[in-house]
């Protein structure tokens, strides 16, 4: 049978400035991002702390759900209640005197990661997709190669 898996992180990029609004290059930076539940004022579910280093044009990537864990789990977080909003924090000479960039909503792509908690959906030997235990559920016959192009993965 195969199992659908979320990644338990999602990708964040941006652009490190300073105060007069040039581009911060090829520096180490600290940032902190948290998950806050309910509002962009919202409780902390979890929040992490990443070190990056800019590029030539002062960008920088994280995997946000991979960094210092500082509080909360990644992997606990209930995707599935309320509204959940991203904080981002920077302190550009890498220290932890963070100043808050902004706080946007999270939208579509992280709520992926709530698709994990439905449990018990298997392809079966002949692919079909199957629920529950006594697969008394069937969606239909999948073209074999489907499930190694898609969301699925086959144990062999």
């Amino acid at each position: 049978s195969a199992m659908a898996q979320s990644p338990q992180k999602f990708n964040y990029q941006a652009l490190a400035r300073d105060a007069a609004g040039n581009p911060i290059v090829n520096q180490s930076v600290s940032v902190r991002l948290s998950i806050l539940t309910g509002s962009a004022t919202g409780s902390s579910v979890y929040s992490e702390v990443h070190s990056p280093t800019t590029d030539n044009l002062g960008m920088f990537s994280l995997e946000i759900g991979t960094g210092t864990v500082q509080s909360g789990i990644f992997n606990q977080i209930d995707w599935g209640i309320d509204a959940h909003f991203l904080r981002i924090e920077i302190d550009v000479s890498g220290g932890s005197s963070y100043v808050i960039l902004g706080v946007s909503q999270l939208l579509s792509v992280p709520y992926a990661l709530h698709a994990n908690e439905v449990h018990g959906i298997t392809l079966s030997n002949n692919n079909q997709i199957k629920a529950g235990a006594s697969s008394n559920i069937s969606i239909g016959n999948i073209h074999p190669l489907w499930h190694r192009h898609c969301c699925y993965r086959k144990n062999y």
